[in-house]
């Protein structure tokens, strides 16, 4: 594994474990909505010649019973 790839894995992991600690604090303790969206976009794909790279986060509140437990994790892959 290339050093410069482990290095951006582990610093988007760290950073995604960040958020979703600050929206944790933030919902529990009313300071954010429930509601919440963010995306950005990419501007170039490795995988589609001329596409894009969609980045999506959503925040919405479920029932407890309907969420299962794989929506929990998000591993990052290196390519």
């Amino acid at each position: 594994m290339d050093k410069e790839k482990h290095y951006r894995k582990e610093r988007i992991e760290q950073l995604m474990y960040e958020l979703q600690r600050e929206l944790n604090i933030g919902v529990r303790e009313g300071q954010i909505h429930e509601h919440l969206e963010f995306g950005f976009i990419i501007p170039h794909s490795r995988e589609i010649e001329k596409g894009v790279v969609c980045v999506n986060i959503e925040m919405h509140p479920k029932p407890r019973h309907s969420v299962y437990p794989h929506e929990n994790t998000g591993k990052l892959k290196l390519v």
